[in-house]
């Protein structure tokens, strides 16, 4: 905002050069505390690309000043999540055969049999042998799309969960701290979904097309 009636002749040109949208509607932003007589000394801005979802008010309250307080306000649409993808594994095209013999193989090696001395050991020894042996004959498919819903705050809080699953066997304060994170997916993933419907109500009129609904 500026003062308009001091650089008026520096104004409109710049106004027409860089084609700006002026924003005011005739309304009083000062009061002469003499006379008591209202002007318009100052002048809003805005670009052709921000003035349309832009609204501009004056407040009725000065706040004891002589300049009345304006308030600009800017309605702006929530980014969309973005979608991330991963492929698939596609167990169609899977090796089983050879599946089966990785896993013997590997089973039976003997650094997985040296290091099966506990049932966590044990758990985890075979859990690693089922992954290398999927990689080695179970090719990744198409990729697939996170749900519109999505977001990083839950990517996190599903990708911490993980990694507490993988402490909970050691003992009983383990599992509590992966069953409380495992309880904060699920109401932040209910959360999530309930806020995502929400806006996309509001984005439908009736010139939305059933297929985008």
């Amino acid at each position: 905002m500026v003062h308009y009636h001091t650089h008026q002749h520096k104004i409109e040109p710049w106004v027409e050069e860089n084609d700006m949208v002026v924003m005011n509607d005739g309304q009083a932003t000062r009061m002469n505390p003499t006379n008591g007589c209202p002007s318009v000394p100052d002048v809003t801005f805005a670009s052709p690309t921000l003035a349309p979802p832009a609204s501009r008010a004056v407040i009725s309250d000065s706040i004891g000043s002589d300049h009345i307080p304006i308030l600009i306000a800017v309605q702006l649409k929530s980014p969309k999540p973005t979608l991330r993808h991963w492929k698939r594994p596609s167990f169609k095209k899977a090796n089983w055969d050879l599946f089966q013999i990785e896993v013997v193989d590997l089973f039976f090696s003997e650094k997985a049999s040296t290091s099966f001395k506990s049932t966590y050991a044990r758990n985890n020894g075979i859990n690693k042998i089922i992954q290398q042996a999927a990689k080695k004959t179970i090719p990744m498919g198409a990729s697939g799309t996170r749900r519109p819903w999505w977001n990083p705050e839950l990517d996190e809080a599903t990708i911490q969960c993980s990694k507490l699953r993988k402490k909970a066997a050691k003992g009983d304060a383990e599992r509590k701290v992966w069953l409380d994170q495992c309880e904060l997916v699920r109401n932040m993933t209910r959360d999530t979904k309930h806020i995502s419907w929400i806006n996309c109500i509001h984005t439908l009129n009736a010139r939305t097309k059933p297929s985008d609904a």
